[in-house]
Formats: structure tokens, C-alpha cells, sequence
């Protein structure tokens, strides 16, 4: 009988019990028997099929005791009143072929009646059992129950392998996932339905989780009737304690929709990095035109100071095409490696500016940082490389032309020695540190006095505060320059 609708069994409560019995000796033997073993039932009595129908229209029961033979009929007339409810058989000795048609019929068990009653002295322990088993079997049922519900409420392909690859179960809400029917595949192997490459994804994710207990992760496609899907493995070995053999439960997800929106996404960040380069490209392109004009006009000029104004732009917008170029080529936008970009400044600068046998010693340390901190950071090198170049190894006429910040400390400008820039973090902090020095002429007396009235160390203060430092400047006789800042 189905043993869901059947009210759980609790020892300690009171058990209602119908005995249907048409003998009346035997149902004064019951109750006896009943009262002086102090069993907690109560008890409904009917003597006939149709007063037990008639009980069993009204209520129901926790477990039904019925003879074989009744007045009007026999027990079997009252099956389908039985329905779900639990029901013992008492038959009478010599009746074991109707005991074994009762149990085909749904009736849980059965006692037989001996003429002594002493099957009433096991009455108690026969109802308990039954009710027991009846609780399993209905919790078992639940539980079923609750297993195939949140089962089919998952959107996944669920299979059982084996280690040979071979299909022994499997469950799905979703049977248009499937690469074959269930008919065609149980019992194949998974190379005899997938295709080979499909099949040694599965293999493989087989093969680790026997060996680490569960594999996570693998994808494979197929080509379905709905056109080509993608599915994430995710696999778990098992044991199998009668045969001592593992199998593997294979939990197959459909991921086509993620993988339509990650091949979407990958389009899409395509195309903007592409848009993003031609923009750099462009710029670096412009900021060169007005590089070349600058340099034209310059070239028209017969005036020093202008030309001189005219080169020191040029230098910059130099310095600023420099970083679109660098973004351009690397393909990386979100930032630079701000040591790379410094050290294309300073030997763009060096190139234009240097003469002699002056060299450049670079100390850079990568750091990653983003457009708004590059590009101040290039220009105000571009600045500071500029002054060491024209100041500490100019000539004495060039330095009296220019009217320049740095020089005449020594006696005289020099025509050799190292300029050196060095970017570093600050020890104990996330700070950083970019430094410009040089083996040139040194500082003047007047250097301060002379800083009030120069545009590039004005204009390297104003970068140094836009990145949030401020501008050192060396005591010593070398001409040094620092900015400590934190990257960004």
C-alpha cells in the first residue's frame, strides 16, 4: 500500500486502532488482551464489511486489524476502503494462501490465529513494528519526494558513470539537453554518443576525479537540435559499497547564454580598445602637426629668445604625444608603466638636447599608474632634463643668451658629464620618489632669485602640486631636483 498519507508513528502516543472480527469470542479476547497488556490504542470495533465501511467513511486509522472471514463478506471486499491505511491480516490457521493474497492485494502483514490466542501475546510488538515500518517507509517516501522536486528543479543535466566512461543513470528536467535519448545512451560509453572531442574533455575530467575525488571547471560543445550549446562539467566520485566499484556523478550545466555573453562582451572590448587606439593615434598624430608648425615658425624666426620659447613648446608637446604613442602601441589603456613612458622622455630629450660627451643614466623602477599622473609626471621631466641640457652643459655664450637658472657656480659650464634620472619608492611609505640631478655647472648664487622669474621651474612646481608633491631642490653642488608624490 502507499504509505504517504499514513500519520507518522510516535511509541509514546495513543495508537487508533479498528479491529474488524465477527466473532465475538475472539473480539472479548482481543480487548482482553488489549486492557491486561496496558496498550495505549484506542479501539473501534466492527463486525460486518459493511459496519467496517461505514468506520472507515467516518475517520481513519493509525493501523487495521481484520479477520478473514466476515458475516457479509470477507476482508477482500473492503480493499478499496482500506486505501492508504494500514492494515494486519488475521487469519486463521490453514488460511497462509489467503495471508499471501492479502499481502499481493496491498495489506501490510499478517498473524495467524492459533487456538490457544497465543498470537495475541505478540500483539504488541507486531502493531509497533508495523507502525514503524510504515513511518520509514513514509519518510523514505518524502524524502524521495523532496529529492525529486528540488532534483527537477534544477536547470542541470545530472549523470552516473562509471570509470570506463560507461552511463549507468541519469535525471533532467531539461531532455532537449540531452545529446541522445536516454533509451540510446544508458548503458553506452561516453565515447559512443559524444563526439571525440567532447568525449575526451569528459574523459579527462573522469580521470581527475578519480584521482583527486572531484573535478570542476571543463567545458565542452555540442552540436544540438537547438543549434551549438556549451556545457560546464563539474564530476564527484562515489563508492559503491556493495560492489566496491566507484562511479562518478556528473553534473552537466548549460553555459551557452555565458558564453554568448562573454564572446558579446570580448566584441565589445574589442571595439572600444580598437576606438580607444585610433583616438591616441589621432592625438599623437595632431600634437606632431603642431609640433611641425611650431618648428616651422621657429625656423622663420631670426630672434633668439623666440626660438628659444618656440623649441622649449615643441619639447613638451613632444613629451605629451609621447604617452598617447606609447598607449597607442602597448594596447593597454587603463595605464602605463610609468618607468617605460619616463625613460622614452628623457631619451627623446637627450637626443635633442644633449651635446658633447654628456651621458644619461637612467634608475627607474616599474610603476603602473594611469593617465592623469603620466602625463604631468613626462612633462615635468621634460622640464627638468630641458634646464640640466641647456644650463649645466651649456656654453658660456649660450648661458649669457639664455639667462639660464643653473650654471656659473663653477667658474664656467661643462661640455662633459652625466645627467641621471631616478625613480624609486620612498622607504616606509607608498610614497615615490622622482629624482633629476647632474655633474654639470651646478646652481648659481642667485638661484632663488632667479626661480621667481623662470617659466619651466615655475611650471615644474605647478606639475609637482598637480600630483600632489612638491618640488626639492638639492644644497649641494650638483644640481638636483626631486618630487615625492603617491602613484595613482
Amino acid at each position: 500500500m502507499n504509505a504517504a498519507n499514513v500519520p507518522a508513528f510516535n511509541a509514546a502516543s495513543v495508537v487508533s486502532l479498528l479491529l474488524i472480527e465477527d466473532d465475538l469470542v475472539d473480539e472479548m479476547a482481543f480487548l482482553k488482551a488489549v486492557k491486561e497488556q496496558d496498550l495505549p490504542y484506542r479501539v473501534r470495533v466492527a463486525r460486518s464489511v459493511a459496519q467496517a465501511r461505514s468506520e472507515l467513511a467516518g475517520q481513519a486509522f493509525d493501523i487495521i486489524l481484520s479477520d478473514y472471514n466476515l458475516g457479509d463478506g470477507t476482508c477482500f471486499d473492503l480493499i478499496d476502503a482500506f486505501g492508504a491505511q494500514l492494515v494486519l491480516l488475521v487469519a486463521g490457521m490453514g488460511e497462509e494462501q489467503i495471508a499471501v493474497r492479502a499481502l499481493e492485494l496491498g495489506v501490510h502483514d499478517y498473524m495467524l490465529k492459533d487456538p490457544q490466542r497465543g498470537y495475541l501475546k505478540l500483539l504488541k510488538w507486531r502493531v509497533a513494528t508495523a507502525l514503524q515500518q510504515t513511518n520509514l517507509a513514509r519518510q523514505l517516501h518524502a524524502s524521495q519526494a523532496s529529492l525529486r522536486a528540488t532534483l527537477d528543479a534544477v536547470p542541470d543535466l545530472l549523470f552516473e558513470i562509471d570509470r570506463q566512461g560507461r552511463y549507468h543513470d541519469y535525471h533532467s528536467a531539461r531532455s532537449d539537453l540531452l545529446a541522445a535519448p536516454a533509451e540510446v545512451f544508458l548503458g553506452k560509453l561516453v565515447s559512443d554518443i559524444l563526439p571525440p572531442a567532447a568525449a575526451a574533455v569528459v574523459m579527462a575530467s573522469l580521470e581527475q576525479a578519480d584521482r583527486e575525488g572531484f573535478s570542476i571547471g571543463q567545458q565542452i560543445q555540442l552540436d544540438l537540435a537547438q543549434g551549438p550549446m556549451w556545457f560546464e562539467l563539474s564530476m564527484v566520485r562515489k563508492v559503491d559499497g556493495a560492489s566496491d566499484q566507484s562511479r562518478f556523478v556528473v553534473l552537466s550545466r548549460d553555459i551557452t547564454a555565458r558564453k554568448q555573453t562573454e564572446e558579446a562582451l570580448r566584441q565589445s572590448l574589442q571595439d572600444k580598445e580598437a576606438l580607444l587606439r585610433e583616438v591616441h593615434h589621432r592625438v599623437k598624430n595632431n600634437l606632431q602637426v603642431i609640433t611641425s608648425l611650431l618648428r616651422l615658425e621657429a625656423g622663420r624666426s631670426s630672434l633668439p629668445q623666440t626660438k628659444s620659447v618656440l623649441d622649449a613648446m615643441q619639447g613638451r608637446i613632444r613629451s605629451m604625444a609621447l604617452l598617447h604613442e606609447t598607449l597607442y602601441r602597448s594596447g593597454v589603456f587603463a595605464g602605463s608603466d610609468l618607468s617605460v613612458y619616463l625613460a622614452q622622455v628623457a631619451t627623446q630629450v637627450f637626443r635633442m638636447s644633449a651635446s658633447g660627451r654628456v651621458r644619461l643614466t637612467l634608475d627607474l623602477a616599474p610603476l603602473k599608474v594611469g593617465m592623469d599622473l603620466a602625463t604631468p609626471c613626462g612633462l615635468l621631466l621634460n622640464e627638468l632634463l630641458s634646464n640640466c641640457f641647456k644650463h649645466g652643459f651649456a656654453s658660456g655664450a649660450d648661458e649669457a643668451a639664455q639667462g639660464g637658472e643653473q650654471g656659473g657656480a663653477q667658474g664656467g659650464a661643462l661640455s662633459e658629464g652625466e645627467v641621471r634620472v631616478s625613480l624609486q619608492p620612498l622607504a616606509g611609505g607608498p610614497r615615490w620618489r622622482l629624482k633629476v640631478s647632474d655633474t654639470g655647472a651646478g646652481l648659481p648664487a642667485d638661484f632663488e632669485a632667479r626661480r621667481e622669474r623662470s617659466l619651466g621651474l615655475q611650471l615644474v612646481s605647478d606639475l609637482a602640486h598637480q600630483i600632489g608633491g612638491q618640488l626639492e631642490v638639492g644644497t649641494g653642488p650638483a644640481a638636483e631636483f626631486s618630487v615625492s608624490f603617491l602613484p595613482r
